[in-house]
């Protein structure tokens, strides 16, 4: 699943404005959480 797509289904309407939420809640991107877990 995409950023875009996982993004979306939360209910942003950018990747962008998700990722820099994500960013200052967790700390990390999602791109780099993604690799952690991959």
């Amino acid at each position: 699943m995409s950023i875009l797509s996982v993004a979306l289904a939360c209910g942003f309407v950018s990747a962008s404005h998700f990722s820099k939420c994500y960013r200052e809640r967790y700390g990390k991107t999602p791109r780099a959480e993604r690799m952690l877990h991959s």
